[in-house]
């Protein structure tokens, strides 16, 4: 199933930005599906579904209720979160306080990833891309967030597709290279803040330094 936010969307004032969800959400490393207390999401399965199509009004409930209730105690939050708030956490805003949201540009989790997903199986990249956006676009002019974090290159500059950024300042930590500016989605400006680089990748910076950029943020 998709996954169409990450955290407590309803309280959220903030916002990350990534690609896709990733499979490990839904999946052991071994290929099956995670169960019991390791489940981060539900399935068709564990809603007892056959098909998305054929949902009911009380299984898409308990589905986004679950996706609330994803940075809450004692659940298994994915590890590619830490880095993001650890920099939200040097904004004085957390995930697990409700206080900010994750989003993606597209809401179905694929394998392979992303990024090879382009360059393997081109058209479903687009297909993807083309039915996700529009989505994206509805939740960020609904949510109209106090600041949206781009978590890499990408989510950037499919972010301007959707509007132009205006910059307003930028400037580089390690390898990390920043910016903060604004963008105007259906008569709501929105300001948005990112970087260049996933910080699941290397970046040079250690736990101190991404709350560091974190406090570039605030000014």
């Amino acid at each position: 199933m998709p996954v169409l936010f990450f955290g407590n969307i309803l309280t959220a004032r903030y916002a990350t930005l990534g690609l896709n969800p990733s499979d490990q959400e839904y999946l052991a490393p071994d290929g099956r599906e995670l169960n019991g207390a390791d489940r981060r999401f539900e399935t068709l399965r564990s809603l007892r579904a056959k098909t998305r199509q054929r949902l009911t009004k009380p299984q898409c409930l308990k589905a986004l209720q679950t996706m609330r209730r994803y940075f809450d105690d004692g659940k298994p939050v994915y590890r590619w979160f830490k880095p993001l708030e650890r920099v939200l956490n040097g904004m004085g805003v957390s995930y697990t306080r409700g206080e900010a949201v994750h989003l993606d540009l597209v809401q179905e989790p694929t394998n392979p990833t992303w990024s090879t997903l382009r360059e393997t199986r081109y058209d479903e990249w687009v297909a993807l891309r083309r039915a996700d956006l529009p989505f994206l676009r509805a939740q960020l002019a609904r949510l109209a967030p106090r600041l949206l974090l781009c978590n890499g290159r990408t989510p950037r500059e499919q972010l301007e597709e959707l509007a132009p950024i205006r910059l307003l300042r930028s400037g580089r930590k390690r390898l990390i290279e920043w910016f903060v500016g604004t963008i105007k989605l259906d008569g709501c400006r929105v300001r948005v803040a990112g970087w260049n680089i996933p910080l699941a990748q290397p970046t040079g910076l250690t736990k101190a330094g991404l709350a560091g950029l974190g406090k570039l943020f605030v000014r």
